[in-house]
């Protein structure tokens, strides 16, 4: 058994989890497939960084793995899998390496571009600001959504203000809210900077752990 991997489209947002810089999503295929911490149905957690908490055995080869320091623990009593679980605390600051993903021993981790999430979003936005502008005596053109009940978009999953351009190692600033870019040896700034990130836009430094 294997996390979903269209989990996104196919299951519903059922509830959330505080982050250290924002909210984590917490999926399921309906609201009788989650009972919260405590009990035996916790679902999938995170959206770039997503796990199936339900298949989880908290083995902590992820938390190993990463190189960003993504990961912290959560003790999830009696869960039959394992009494404790690696959340994506710092789910931000991935960088979309898949070093959790590869490790992971039952395939509970799937790891999803924020940009394709980004990309997905902003497609829906226009289908539904399309069926806004729909004339009223022609419902039949508003399909968004019909087949599945939808959950409240929170402000993490809220469209960005900037555009995806395909460079696949960047992460958004906690700062500012752009796409952060990492120099590999230096930073036209600083070149004392290697290896920690640094906002090409406002100059935030973002400091990464080394093992």
């Amino acid at each position: 058994m294997s996390i979903a991997k269209n989990f996104m489209t196919t299951y519903q947002k059922v509830a959330t989890h505080d982050g250290e810089a924002e909210p984590i999503q917490i999926w399921a295929k309906d609201s009788d497939s989650y009972g919260g911490i405590g009990t035996d149905k916790l679902g999938i957690w995170g959206s770039v960084v997503a796990m199936d908490f339900d298949i989880c055995v908290a083995d902590g080869a992820c938390v190993e793995a990463c190189p960003v320091d993504v990961f912290e623990w959560i003790d999830t009593p009696k869960h039959p899998a394992s009494d404790k679980k690696a959340i994506m605390a710092r789910e931000p600051d991935c960088i979309v390496c898949r070093a959790c993903e590869e490790v992971c021993p039952v395939d509970a981790i799937l790891i999803t571009d924020p940009g394709d999430i980004d990309s997905d979003t902003s497609s829906e936005t226009v289908a539904e600001e399309d069926t806004a502008e729909a004339p009223a005596e022609q419902p039949a053109v508003q399909q968004v959504g019909a087949s599945s009940p939808q959950m409240p978009l929170t402000p993490v999953m809220q469209p960005k203000p900037h555009s995806y351009d395909g460079y696949k190692q960047n992460s958004y600033c906690i700062k500012c809210g752009k796409y952060t870019f990492h120099w590999h040896g230096a930073s036209p700034n600083n070149p004392d900077l290697y290896p920690d990130y640094e906002c090409k836009d406002c100059g935030h430094v973002r400091k990464i752990k080394i093992a």
